[in-house]
């Protein structure tokens, strides 16, 4: 039997969104881990790479066909990294292998040989007011959701955990295998083909009720995964929330601060359009696409943030 859920809403579905509430996963989307030894790196420049994520217009778009001049310069580079390091071309193949999507191709090649660094023995922390996490070697970094909180209010479809062939590892997880990454408690009682390893993505698990976010192909070829979190950032979240700590970690706190920050873009362009409709903070019907991506992101919107932001926009209303 599923746990009841806080705060489920049945909220209108925005005009972008799919009409049907379950949809087959043809292109895996971010999620599963157990790592094969590190290949080694290339000693030469690696180009630098846009870790931003596409805004939420562009999320479900494939990139335009590979293009010669393109592939012939990302392709070239392979010649000059060093023997056994993986090359543009052999990442490509494997993506192409799976049918993943290729927003960007050539992709980008995913972060490697991530180093893990001794643990943060300071718990993490909760402001009784605000609610907000707090960690203490990362103060800039304030979710307001924790991991455990994002699967039982009901995200990703109920596909996150699901088994994955990762284009990163080069090799398939299984779902047992990623489940690892967080302690049983967190999702005990939870229906697991239901809410975390399930092949179809349900709208109905979800607490807005609609789909959101991209491919894990998307997010492969984008270079935006690491082979110590090969599903995505809410693995990397995970891990990190429990106190282990990578070289990984200012990345992948950067990329959420750029969405749900303060100044991260889905944060306020869903207070501006609750500004625009003169409602309350939590009214579900106002970009329930917005509102649960950010959660997948260990964020909701709060009254306080959304003062804040008026205040400091000098709108009233």
């Amino acid at each position: 039997m599923a746990p009841k859920r806080k705060n489920k809403r049945k909220a209108a579905v925005e005009a972008d969104q799919p009409e049907t509430k379950r949809s087959s996963v043809k292109d895996e989307e971010n999620h599963d881990d157990e790592v094969p030894a590190p290949s080694r790196r290339s000693k030469r420049a690696r180009k630098a790479v846009n870790y931003k994520e596409p805004t939420e217009s562009l999320a479900g778009l494939k990139a335009p066909a590979l293009e010669d001049e393109a592939s012939e310069e990302a392709f070239a580079e392979e010649e000059e990294g060093e023997e056994g390091s993986l090359t543009v071309r052999e990442y490509r193949s494997r993506l192409v292998k799976h049918d993943k999507e290729l927003y960007k191709d050539p992709p980008v090649l995913p972060i490697l040989n991530v180093e893990i660094l001794p643990p943060c023995e300071e718990p993490v922390t909760r402001h009784a007011k605000t609610r907000v996490f707090m960690f203490p070697d990362h103060p800039e970094f304030r979710p307001n959701l924790s991991p455990e909180e994002v699967l039982r209010r009901g995200s990703f479809g109920g596909t996150y955990f699901r088994p994955i062939h990762s284009a990163v590892v080069g090799r398939r997880i299984a779902s047992s295998e990623a489940l690892q990454c967080m302690p049983a408690e967190w999702i005990a009682g939870l229906d697991k083909k239901r809410f975390l390893t399930s092949l179809d993505y349900d709208t109905s698990v979800n607490t807005y009720g609609v789909k959101c976010g991209g491919s894990l192909g998307m997010w492969e070829s984008s270079g935006w995964i690491s082979d110590d979190s090969p599903y995505g950032w809410f693995m990397w979240y995970c891990k990190f929330f429990q106190g282990r700590r990578t070289s990984d970690d200012d990345r992948q706190i950067s990329r959420a601060l750029g969405v749900m920050g303060p100044k991260g873009r889905f944060r306020r362009m869903l207070m501006n359009k609750v500004i625009s409709a003169k409602t309350v903070f939590d009214d579900a019907t106002i970009s329930p696409v917005q509102r649960q991506n950010l959660q997948h992101w260990a964020y909701e919107l709060t009254e306080a943030d959304l003062k804040s932001y008026m205040k400091e926009k000098g709108i009233r209303f």
